[in-house]
């Protein structure tokens, strides 16, 4: 589950959930991306993480503009519920876990933030997030859904 691998011990379940909450977890992917870069995992498992720890971010920025007064423990059972459903039609991944992946609608959360690319970006890591912008987008069979 992506919320216990890289957020579960960072709030508590009564933190309640608003625009400087989702915030906090888009700054801390960043983080946790600089430090497995440190540690020497390299730019695909750091970009893994942090790409993780956003789709967790954006989902939490829609939940929270549909649900008034939620707790992050309530959106940590949310998730819980859809990841256990194996039959559910909703599957929750990163654009890296969706690689070989197709469905026949795909929603992409946050297209406006691909390609990720900062001013400090190499030339290859430019053209890592655009090989991952094009395994995103090109994931859906039928029905593509850009959501910022």
């Amino acid at each position: 589950n992506i919320i216990n691998k890289n957020l579960k011990k960072e709030f508590s379940s009564n933190d309640l959930i608003d625009h400087s909450f989702v915030w906090k977890i888009t700054e801390l992917a960043e983080e946790k991306k600089q430090k497995l870069l440190e540690k020497k995992w390299g730019v695909i498992v750091s970009n893994k993480v942090a790409d993780e720890i956003l789709l967790v971010a954006n989902l939490l920025e829609f939940y929270n503009e549909n649900y008034d007064n939620v707790t992050w423990g309530d959106f940590c059972n949310f998730v819980a519920e859809l990841e256990l459903d194996k039959n559910s039609c909703v599957k929750l991944m990163s654009a890296h876990k969706s690689k070989g992946l197709q469905s026949e609608g795909v929603f992409l959360l946050d297209a406006s933030g691909f390609p990720f690319v900062r001013k400090e970006s190499q030339d290859w890591e430019i053209q890592s997030e655009k090989n991952l912008q094009y395994v995103a987008l090109s994931r859906s069979l039928n029905n593509l859904y850009l959501c910022n």
